[in-house]
């Protein structure tokens, strides 16, 4: 999406620094629209993403009932959470 409900939650975790937030995105031109809008890193995919890379918060915003593996996907994203976040 257009990035106002994440910007909305980085805000109320303390993430005023849109360049802490990495927004997955499958539409390359909403990605460009993130880094332009909110200063976001956007990527397709969490694949694109360094596999050591850990993060203090994850949401998952309209995905869950538009993937195959919606359990498959959850496990993914908690193996990426930083162990204090």
């Amino acid at each position: 999406g257009a990035g106002t409900v994440t910007h909305a939650l980085a805000s109320a975790l303390g993430l005023s620094d849109g360049s802490r937030v990495t927004a997955l995105e499958s539409s390359a031109p909403l990605r460009r629209e993130l880094g332009r809008r909110w200063g976001f890193r956007a990527a397709a995919s969490l694949s694109e993403l360094d596999p050591r890379e850990r993060f203090q918060a994850v949401s998952l915003l309209n995905v869950l009932d538009r993937v195959d593996d919606p359990a498959g996907l959850l496990r993914s994203a908690a193996s990426r959470l930083d162990p204090a976040g």
